[in-house]
């Protein structure tokens, strides 16, 4: 907490004389306080105060916290920082979070936003993952799996927008940071042929899926559909049709997942690579 304001103000000055003479009390303070952790609060406040709208606004313009994870490597040492400013955060229904359900959430939303940002530093990337044995499979099922794991590991909150029969969206996430969509559509092959991706963006191809569901349309049954995976499709369409024509609109960023499976009967290690899907 205290590296990162330091951080950035040694961005600003590299040298403490360099600095306005109402800072150099605060830089001193913040010295002491790495030292001196029951100082550590009252520093950063007194920091947020003299540097004023400058540390507000850097903290701001980067809802994900990237700049000063970077300086601090410690997410949630960012997310106690993040929470001394004014950070918004939406539900998956493009709803604002405020006041004691905001900081609750806080932490969480900060952590899994650095999590999905992983995704782009992976891009044609390949992963290998744990061995499989020799046993007969379904290779849609396993690769979904698989890609599953992947995506926990990274402490991305996976989930799913399908019929019991599988068909919908294979993956999604929530980023509560940014009111953004993340779409993951997961192909495996025992030959290097893998699938293509739908002909629509992945925004497109979302919105579609999502209001299938929330009808029970292309599902055969409406019954089919699960009911946890109706409400999470009720909740994109409402984002959608409430703020995209506002000042934060929902965005939507897509992936794909490649996983090369071991040919049934087989052992191995499955291989994962990432690659960007649209914009």
């Amino acid at each position: 907490l205290v590296d990162g304001a330091l951080g950035f103000l040694k961005q600003k000055w590299t040298d403490i004389t360099q600095a306005p003479d109402d800072l150099r009390a605060v830089w001193n303070a913040l010295e002491k306080a790495s030292l001196d952790p029951a100082t550590a609060a009252a520093a950063v406040q007194a920091a947020m105060a003299k540097v004023g709208p400058e540390l507000r606004r850097a903290l701001e313009e980067s809802q994900a916290m990237a700049t000063i994870l970077e300086l601090q490597g410690d997410v949630r040492g960012a997310a106690k920082l993040a929470s001394l400013t004014v950070l918004t955060l939406w539900d998956p229904s493009g709803k604002l979070i405020k006041g004691a359900k905001l900081g609750a959430e806080l932490a969480k939303a900060i952590e899994h936003g650095a999590a999905l940002n992983k995704l782009d530093g992976l891009v044609g990337k390949t992963t290998a993952m744990p061995e499989l044995s020799a046993i007969a499979r379904n290779n849609g099922m396993l690769a979904e799996g698989i890609a599953a794991q992947f995506s926990k590991e990274l402490g991305v909150e996976i989930k799913v927008l399908q019929n019991a029969s599988g068909h919908g969206v294979d993956l999604y996430a929530f980023d509560a940071t940014l009111n953004r969509y993340i779409v993951i559509e997961v192909k495996s092959s025992t030959t290097g042929s893998f699938g293509g991706l739908p002909a629509q963006g992945p925004e497109a191809f979302l919105r579609q899926r999502a209001a299938l569901a929330e009808q029970g349309q292309g599902f055969g049954d409406p019954r089919n559909v699960p009911r946890d995976v109706t409400a999470a499709a009720k909740d994109i369409n409402l984002n959608f049709r409430n703020n995209s024509t506002g000042s934060n609109p929902p965005t939507v960023v897509g992936y794909k997942y490649e996983i090369a499976i071991p040919k049934p009967g087989d052992s191995g290690v499955p291989a994962i690579t990432i690659k960007k899907w649209g914009p």
